[in-house]
């Protein structure tokens, strides 16, 4: 996970946190790499994974401002398993979502797994999308990727945005990767403001990649199931041609 820690992206870096010690699979670690972070941040960031005392999360920070692909790849340095996962720090994980990745990196038979599907949901509003990437380049979002370490590319150094697309983009080409279908509740992309990627990026993608109201209809009760430990509040359910139906 790689973040700025930034005081005001602070609350939504500890839900991640806490999203990934909820994970049902036990063999796992953490490894939360600080770039350019504010002082302020940085120190109450570390002030709260100090308060867990949970040895299977360890920060690095790194001098300096580099890129975000530099960042990246001093993440795969860093990790010490044989299967990597990119966390976000501003996403919702499903308490399930390392184990039935893994599941299925094992018995896809390639070296890469990336979450076909996702919600998307738009924090402010109160409204959750379901996405399908099937038709994307990288067929799958990228960063859900999960991958053998001994197969992990190396991201482009120079890169400030999009260097997660361009590896999943490659794996993809390759044929490397095997797409998770159909649980899109594993990983929501919360849209809330202040992402690195503008708001009417987060829009185009619900317009062209969300799931049709008669589709969420047919899988409310999925959806309903899935999202049950997530806690997202009061939702309205909608695809780019109107709402399906409310989550409380």
């Amino acid at each position: 996970m790689v973040t700025t820690a930034a005081p005001a992206r602070l609350p939504l870096v500890l839900r991640s946190v806490a999203d990934w010690r909820a994970q049902t699979h036990p063999a796992r670690e953490l490894v939360v790499v600080l770039n350019n972070s504010a002082p302020d941040g940085a120190r109450a960031l570390a002030a709260h994974l100090a308060a867990l005392a949970d040895p299977a999360i360890r920060v690095v920070e790194l001098p300096g401002a580099p890129a975000l692909g530099a960042v990246r790849n001093a993440s795969l340095d860093a990790a010490r398993g044989a299967v990597l996962c990119q966390w976000d720090d501003d996403d919702r994980h499903h308490p399930d979502r390392l184990a039935r990745q893994l599941a299925a990196l094992q018995a896809g038979g390639r070296p890469a797994v990336l979450l076909r599907d996702v919600l998307h949901w738009f924090r402010a509003e109160g409204t959750l999308y379901s996405l399908n990437w099937a038709a994307t380049p990288s067929g799958g979002k990228p960063a859900s990727l999960m991958l053998r370490a001994e197969a992990a590319p190396r991201y482009d150094p120079a890169a400030r945005i999009g260097e997660d697309l361009a590896v999943a983009v490659a794996l993809h080409a390759a044929g490397a990767v095997t797409a998770l279908a159909d649980a899109p509740e594993l990983l929501v992309y919360v849209a809330h403001g202040t992402n690195l990627m503008p708001q009417e990026h987060h829009r185009m993608l619900a317009d062209r990649l969300g799931r049709s109201r008669a589709l969420l209809l047919r899988q409310e009760a999925a959806l309903r199931a899935g999202v049950a430990s997530l806690g997202l509040g009061p939702v309205a359910v909608r695809g780019p041609n109107g709402v399906a139906f409310h989550l409380d």
